[in-house]
């Protein structure tokens, strides 16, 4: 198979799952602020290191992650929408949707570069890891 065949199956495929994450995070359960801590984070900005004597310690990557993706829904996408809420649903929604997006696409690629699976059958795979975890949550 072509190299550039290959990779347009991965596309496709990223794009795919991108939006069926965006649809599920924004109208199926849609991520949205809600409790206190929420509303903590949104605002808190944090070392991006390990506090040991803060609440939850090893939450790093969402603590530091929530309060700058919180700011650009809030001064970029709130003038837009003209709803506060909304924005922050759709913000964190698209920032999540990347970051899972970009695991599954680089889990079905490690397994074609690994030579584990071919093109379709890595694809197949991270498909049914993605409807796994999903069935979790």
């Amino acid at each position: 198979m072509n190299m550039k065949k290959e990779y347009k199956s991965f596309i496709c495929y990223g794009l795919i799952a991108f939006v069926c994450l965006l649809m599920f995070f924004t109208c199926i359960a849609p991520l949205t602020v809600y409790d206190t801590d929420d509303w903590l984070y949104i605002h808190e900005f944090r070392k991006p290191i390990p506090l040991w004597n803060a609440w939850n310690p090893t939450k790093v990557f969402l603590e530091t992650a929530m309060p700058v993706v919180s700011y650009f829904g809030a001064w970029v996408l709130n003038p837009i929408l003209n709803n506060y809420f909304h924005s922050l649903t759709w913000t964190h929604a698209i920032f999540a949707s990347i970051v899972i997006t970009a695991y599954f696409v680089e889990f079905s690629v490690l397994f074609y570069r690994r030579k584990i699976a071919s093109v379709g059958a890595s694809i197949d795979y991270a498909s049914y890891v993605l409807r796994w975890s999903e069935d979790m949550v």
